[in-house]
């Protein structure tokens, strides 16, 4: 008789085996969408940021506009909660150990998509615009809130 050699997710995994391996993305497809869709999302979040806070600040120390000021401010907040959720789902899964509390990264995933849908509803310019250019990181949430879907249907087996 064959001798079955354990999935490579079980070996690797620090929780207790279950029925079925947890499933994660191939290493491969992990890298290229860190390149594609997190790393120019980061990039431009990290200039917008720089932009928001300076005319937020200003906005506060004039006393004019104090309501989109601190919107921004909020908004601000929430996207990088939700980018460096998704860049700390990507360096787990790209180890295949997925540590972080699911409810956590469902609320990161969750408040980078409400951010740029936001930003696609406030924006001025065409719509086809604004979709390309704020929905490139809701491909991230879409694909990181899939794999979270899939492990957990497969870790309630």
């Amino acid at each position: 008789m064959k001798q079955m050699v354990p999935p490579i997710d079980r070996l690797l995994s620090s929780r207790a085996p279950t029925k079925e391996p947890v499933t994660m993305p191939h290493p491969l497809m992990l890298r290229l969408l860190a390149i594609a869709v997190l790393l120019p999302s980061t990039l431009c979040a990290a200039f917008g940021t720089l932009l928001g806070v300076a005319w937020a600040a200003d906005a506060l120390q004039r006393g004019q506009h104090l309501g989109a000021a601190m919107a921004l401010i909020a908004a601000i907040a929430a996207g990088w909660f939700g980018l460096v959720t998704a860049w700390r789902l990507y360096y787990q899964m790209l180890r295949r150990n997925v540590t972080l509390d699911r409810r956590i990264a469902w609320c990161g995933l969750a408040s980078a998509a409400l951010v740029c849908i936001g930003l696609m509803a406030t924006t001025g310019g065409s719509l086809m615009v604004r979709i390309a250019f704020f929905g490139w990181p809701l491909l991230a949430a879409a694909f990181f809130g899939a794999c979270l879907r899939i492990a957990d249907q497969t870790e309630r087996l």
